[in-house]
């Protein structure tokens, strides 16, 4: 039996739009669709599909980010944006293996894997302090060349961390996956609280290991709050969160979506799009519950799988076997 051995299958936003018109019978064999019907057809996906962020978890939307502290600060903004804080999807952490003073452009750390020339750089002094820079040229034999010369002493084994850019605002922090990166790399589990609860803490500036976190996404940056505030840039934090979903700009870009759910996409864009082209009342209907099907058949398959506990509370009925001696 041949088979293909390829499992790239995809479609354009173009060929999307045309699918979708096709399902209302406005694009037939060798027609072309016009400039105006493209336009409204790139906009009604694109909206169609940014909607589609309020349905909760998408799984391969959900990443896993890194925080580097600032020691006793307790509101961290979350974007991708030269003013926001230090965070990444993808970073490099590691020690130096020389310890460095004021005034050098060049630090030796333990492994420089992972390290480019342009990406960001933080050094932890001994003052608790970490000093941002970028990395100029690409390191060689674990020495790294900064582009500002270190500040103050840093000893050695003092954490390295390093990043090509920030990720985007998250649109959630997912409950249960933040944890506490301590010094040796030990990794605790720590709470995602509401707002309402993490305005109601007492002592805001308290400082020691974190234990709990909040998120507050705001419209352009988001805002994560933390407490009580680090201790020591030597901890950090890593914290799964959901990601916004690509626009689709070009003609020759595809969905940020698996090859599972381009069906969805095409009915329910065909059925967003049927009242504009004029399709019968009941033909509309059909192809509304049709869309609706598609969609709910993909969500379902959109879960993760995990372990399922039930537990039997006891009863305590008179005469019951479990009944309280």
């Amino acid at each position: 039996m041949a088979r293909s051995g390829s499992v790239d299958y995809t479609r354009t936003r173009t060929e999307i739009i045309q699918a979708a018109y096709r399902k209302n019978r406005v694009l037939g064999e060798g027609q072309t669709l016009s400039g105006w019907k493209m336009e409204k057809g790139n906009e009604a996906l694109n909206l169609m599909l940014k909607s589609w962020m309020s349905h909760g978890r998408h799984l391969w939307k959900i990443e896993d980010a890194a925080l580097f502290f600032v020691d006793s600060q307790a509101d961290y903004i979350l974007g991708s944006g030269a003013t926001a804080a230090h965070w990444a999807i993808t970073h490099v952490k590691t020690e130096l293996s020389v310890a460095a003073v004021a005034t050098d452009l060049t630090i030796t750390v333990d492994d420089d894997e992972g390290m480019s020339d342009g990406d960001v750089i933080g050094i932890v002094l001994d003052d608790d302090t970490v000093q941002w820079t970028t990395i100029n040229g690409a390191p060689a034999a674990n020495v790294i060349t900064l582009t500002a010369a270190i500040t103050g002493a840093a000893a050695i084994d003092q954490h390295v961390y390093a990043f090509t850019s920030r990720a985007n605002r998250p649109l959630r922090i997912l409950t249960g996956g933040a944890r506490l990166v301590l010094d040796g790399g030990n990794e605790i589990p720590i709470k995602v609280c509401s707002r309402e609860d993490y305005k109601r803490l007492p002592n805001k500036s308290t400082a020691g290991k974190v234990v709990q976190i909040s998120y507050d996404p705001q419209l352009d940056n988001g805002i994560l709050s933390v407490w009580p505030t680090p201790d020591t840039p030597q901890d950090y934090l890593k914290f799964l969160f959901s990601t916004p979903i690509e626009d689709m700009d070009r003609v020759s870009h595809e969905p940020d979506f698996p090859i599972e759910w381009y069906e969805a996409i095409v009915y329910n864009l065909a059925e967003r799009l049927a009242s504009e082209c004029g399709l019968p009342i009941q033909e509309r209907k059909e192809l509304k519950l049709e869309a609706r099907e598609k969609l709910d058949e993909v969500k379902g398959f959109d879960q993760e799988i995990t372990s399922v506990f039930i537990t039997r509370k006891p009863d305590f009925r008179r005469g019951h076997p479990a009944r309280r001696p």
